[in-house]
């Protein structure tokens, strides 16, 4: 209920002289505001913000002034929304969402997440947004920063915890291979005829050492060889990337292992990995 426009008459820098047909009162129900232009006139419409000598009231809400019980009518937060883009990108991606049981666990109750899947040596910008029961969001809160690692990484996104493998010391320098869909065939012209598919996948040979105590896999030779034998026995693609900022959903096969009985605490390891899918940003 907002009382009292009708003392103004002519404009909003006028002293107060006769009611506005007796007008003294005005109710809004179902509606959100943000402005509440009152005008001494009929289908004369002025650009929003603005005000002329027919203005006999203006005010300015902002968006938050809500007509109707706020209790009653506010959808209940049912979760927040990670959201990852590049760096100067327009559109966010989604990335991880947190289901809430009550409003009041957006500031008691804490949430962790961990991103895997940014390549390296780029900028990216994080955006946390709450969710309401009918699937609308709220404001965006974001952060930035730059992802740098070293090496080449294979990581199950289902699971990075327990099995992620870091090729850091690798013995020979990577090779990757491109396999298209490619096939000359011969004709009767000068010239032979190519076709191509839409086969377009990256293979290459990883190899490295395993290490006791090297400070990246603390631990048994052993043990680490057999992260290894599990992440082949998942029978399943996997995130593989580089600090060099190369990125994609592999397979990996044909492990291969070399151990040295006279340095018992090195192992020599080699997948083979071959490229069935990407990952957009």
């Amino acid at each position: 209920m907002i009382l009292g426009y009708d003392t103004f008459t002519g404009n909003i820098v006028d002293t107060p002289q006769i009611p506005l047909q007796r007008i003294n009162s005005i109710e809004a129900s179902n509606c959100i505001i943000d402005e509440l232009h009152v005008r001494n006139a009929v289908m004369d419409i002025i650009e929003k913000g603005s005000y002329d000598d027919m203005t006999i009231l203006k005010a300015e809400f902002n968006g938050d002034m809500e007509a109707g019980s706020i209790t009653m009518r506010e959808n209940q937060i049912v979760k927040l929304r990670v959201k990852r883009r590049e760096a100067g990108n327009t559109y966010f991606r989604t990335v991880a969402e947190f289901e809430l049981d009550n409003d009041e666990q957006i500031l008691t109750k804490a949430f962790t997440f961990k991103d895997y899947e940014p390549r390296s040596n780029v900028t990216y910008e994080w955006a946390v947004t709450p969710v309401d029961s009918s699937g609308i969001e709220g404001n965006l809160t974001s952060t930035t920063s730059k992802i740098k690692f070293d090496g080449w990484w294979v990581i199950d996104l289902d699971n990075p915890e327990e099995y992620s493998l870091q090729f850091v010391f690798n013995m020979d320098s990577v090779n990757i291979s491109t396999e298209e869909d490619r096939e000359v065939l011969s004709t009767f012209a000068r010239y032979g005829f190519v076709r191509y598919g839409a086969k377009y996948a990256k293979s290459m040979t990883l190899k490295w050492l395993f290490m006791e105590n090297d400070g990246f896999y603390p631990t048994e030779t052993w043990r680490q060889v057999e992260r290894l034998d599990k992440m082949k026995l998942m029978h399943k693609s996997f995130l593989v990337k580089s600090g060099n900022g190369k990125r994609f959903i592999g397979d990996i096969h044909s492990p291969q292992e070399t151990t040295y009985e006279a340095i018992r605490q090195i192992e020599d390891i080699q997948i083979e990995v071959y490229e069935v899918g990407e990952i957009n940003d």
